[in-house]
């Protein structure tokens, strides 16, 4: 008898997260140029010493965030 293989299904993503090594210019081009609100500016979570910056949509929609930590 043959067996189905189980796999795991992308549905989505939450937030993806990247590494900047200037975080004002991050902001000058997300905020600035993209367009995107800035909805968090200050110390990580898991590293107070690091700076996040958190991006998402001016309209507040869900599916559209982006973070950066430098």
């Amino acid at each position: 008898m043959a067996t189905e293989e189980k796999r795991m299904q992308l549905r989505g993503l939450h937030h993806v997260t990247a590494i900047c090594r200037d975080p004002d210019r991050t902001i000058a081009f997300y905020r600035d140029l993209m367009g995107m609100a800035v909805i968090h500016d200050g110390p990580s979570d898991d590293d107070p010493e690091s700076r996040h910056v958190w991006f998402g949509a001016q309209d507040g929609r869900a599916g559209m965030l982006v973070s950066f930590m430098s």
